[in-house]
């Protein structure tokens, strides 16, 4: 008998193919499945990006008349000084937060992650639950608390020393409320941070016999520098962007900045042409920053090398202990627990100009009486904008981690480019896109939802992208060996493991697109009304007392959304929306 041969061994036996037809089928399949995804998220991001940023453009250089192509509204928009003052000031404002920002968040998370600061645990907590209070409710705060002559601080101070020491309405103090609002990120992208650098580094400075406050700064502040440049980028395009902490401090002061001058645009006349050609500067701005960042960070390593994972040296403040404590506590108090304990006592009170402790649920009354479709579209737009912002966010997601090609890569940048769009340069491209056939949407619910989800789908999918990432492709292709298509793969295996992210980048959505004003300021109608423009409208009026009912609802409704988070993902879920 005659040995065999290896390739009689090792060779396997051929499969005999079936028929063409059955063999072309499945590639046909999966081509589809592939495609139809792709192709919805294409279409998706083309309504929601591309259009209003193209229109956005053509606006700019078209004729207000005619309709011709012009640069007039450049010429007026930037030879007027009147014109040319907000933009200085946009800048200002920005910088200012930006200082104010890393100097309270960052020395806080040092405190907080590296010492032994009495409460630390529950600062921290306090600190990732202030962003339940936006900017525009912490502005109303403030005003309530330091206007010049009916300030219940001022009152306070009045009647103590005889004198009042704050007025709200300059420059610098709207600097202090925005960075007060913004704080926390620096605070959560920092302490983010620190918690992932080991304890090796510091330790061997400290052998070396540097101090704390040596170590501190000579390593420890080194090796979180991509962080702190992170929360300055947000701390700059947020601050330059917000529009209503401006209208509400700024204009009463006779100060103008981008956002509000672009708000005036839409007045009476309008002049939607010289909004767009007043708003590409600043969208030049945002991506001219993030650009600058990324080339710093990009020069320089932040990489430790260790072996002790997330052991962290804590540093013992001795007979600073309590001092520390006393102004780390403070400050929260200041920028967050002081606003919100006033906006419950306006909403109590029948005048909060008059004081006292007489108590009453009128302006409550009123919420519901009268805000109810207020309430009911916030609602709605939210939920539709955030359940959207958390499909595509997955669908982009998956396709950039599964399928890495050309069009991938094109939908993870057009779903990451809104950072760059302020809210209200959203809102003037979406007027312009979709004020004329064949989208007449207009004055409808639909396009406040498309603004929404424009404005905060880059959130979702920064909360869902690293939970594909993490997902080994072996589960799905193990699922696929038994036989499971496509579909049945991401129904059972994948959206499962990354549930949690999906659940964050829902609430964070929905939570946001509650709060936002921006956009919403410059598309809303009146059967349109959501909660943050009704705090405007009513701010108008100087009703206060049913501002801060409002206010008061939506903290509350944020709370529910923040508890539900809990529930679902457990303690990470504010760590897992701060990334």
């Amino acid at each position: 008998m005659a040995p065999a041969k290896i390739s009689d061994v090792v060779t396997p036996a051929p499969i005999s193919s079936p028929p063409s037809g059955r063999r072309r089928a499945p590639r046909i399949s999966e081509r589809l499945l592939w495609g139809v995804p792709t192709g919805l998220a294409l279409l998706a991001l083309v309504v929601t990006v591309v259009a209003p940023a193209i229109w956005l453009l053509v606006y700019s250089v078209r004729s207000g008349q005619g309709g011709g192509v012009t640069l007039s509204n450049y010429v007026d928009a930037f030879t007027d000084p009147l014109h040319l003052r907000p933009i200085w000031n946009s800048v200002k404002l920005g910088a200012s937060v930006m200082v104010l920002c890393v100097a309270m968040g960052v020395p806080l998370a040092w405190l907080v992650s590296r010492t032994d600061l009495p409460g630390r645990g529950g600062l921290r907590v306090c600190v990732y639950a202030s962003f339940i209070l936006p900017s525009l409710l912490s502005a109303v705060s403030w005003v309530m608390l330091a206007s010049p002559n009916a300030g219940l601080l001022n009152k306070l101070t009045e009647s103590l020393f005889g004198v009042a020491f704050l007025n709200v309405f300059t420059m610098e103090f709207l600097a202090v409320v925005i960075a007060f609002s913004l704080f926390p990120y620096t605070f959560i992208f920092t302490i983010s941070s620190l918690d992932t650098i080991g304890a090796e580094t510091e330790e061997a400075a400290a052998i070396m016999g540097a101090r704390p406050l040596r170590r501190a700064l000579t390593v420890t502040l080194p090796l979180v520098t991509p962080a702190v440049l992170a929360s300055m980028t947000v701390s700059f395009l947020q601050a330059v962007s917000l529009y209503g902490a401006p209208a509400l401090i700024a204009v009463p002061a006779g100060e103008h900045v981008i956002t509000t001058q672009l708000f005036l645009f839409f007045g009476f006349p309008r002049r939607p042409e010289l909004a767009a050609a007043y708003g590409i500067p600043l969208v030049l701005l945002a991506a001219a920053f993030l650009y600058a960042r990324r080339k710093i960070i990009g020069r320089r390593g932040y990489v430790t090398v260790g072996g002790k994972g997330s052991q962290r040296y804590i540093i013992r403040l001795g007979r600073w202990r309590w001092l520390a404590a006393t102004g780390a506590w403070g400050l929260w108090s200041i920028a967050v627990l002081l606003p919100g304990v006033t906006l419950l006592y306006v909403s109590l009170v029948p005048r909060w100009t008059q004081g006292g402790f007489l108590f009453t649920l009128r302006h409550y009354e009123w919420l519901f009486d009268h805000g109810g479709t207020a309430i009911a579209n916030t609602l709605t737009f939210s939920i539709g904008a955030a359940t959207l912002c958390v499909l595509l966010g997955f669908t982009v997601a998956y396709l950039g981690e599964r399928r890495d090609s050309r069009v991938s890569r094109l939908l993870s940048f057009l779903t990451t480019a809104p950072l760059v769009l302020p809210g209200i340069i959203l809102g003037v491209g979406m007027f312009a896109a979709f004020s004329r056939p064949p989208l007449l949407l207009s004055g409808t619910g639909l396009i406040l939802v498309i603004a929404f989800w424009g404005r905060f789908m880059p959130i979702a999918l920064q909360n869902i992208q690293p939970a594909i990432a993490s997902i080994n492709p072996e589960l799905e292709h193990a699922s696929r060996i038994m036989g499971a298509g496509i579909t049945r793969t991401l129904g059972r295996i994948t959206a499962p493991l990354a549930g949690s992210a999906m659940v964050s980048a829902w609430i964070f959505s929905f939570v946001l697109s509650t709060h936002e004003i921006s956009a919403a300021l410059l598309l809303v109608s009146i059967d349109t009304q959501v909660l943050p423009t009704l705090v405007v409208n009513l701010y108008e009026q100087a009703l206060y007392e049913r501002i801060a009912a409002i206010g008061i609802f939506m903290v509350a409704l944020t709370m529910v959304a923040v508890v539900l988070g809990r529930v679902l993902i457990g303690r990470q879920f504010l760590l897992s929306g701060s990334r």
